[in-house]
């Protein structure tokens, strides 16, 4: 799952040495999730190597939907006449 992802080998390593000595890692959900979110290669590696779990992932992801929902409102005021 993690080669469909787009992963290297070597981060593909890492990920499984770090679950396998039992240390935090993300899960390959979580991962995918990451990639759709547009999120860079080494921000991904980063945060496996920082031990990142799927509860925090969770939550910064849902924190960077808001900051970009709410980046897109913006109100025009229209001067002039309505046509």
């Amino acid at each position: 799952m993690l080669r469909l992802i787009g992963l290297s080998d070597p981060t593909v390593e890492m990920l499984l040495q770090r679950h396998m000595k039992g240390l935090p890692t993300l899960s390959s959900a979580e991962i995918a999730g990451s990639k759709i979110h547009s999120f860079p290669k080494k921000e991904i590696v980063a945060r496996i190597q920082s031990g990142m779990t799927d509860a925090q992932a969770d939550a910064e992801a849902s924190a960077r939907e808001k900051r970009l929902a709410h980046s897109v409102l913006v109100f025009v005021r229209t001067r002039g006449r309505r046509r």
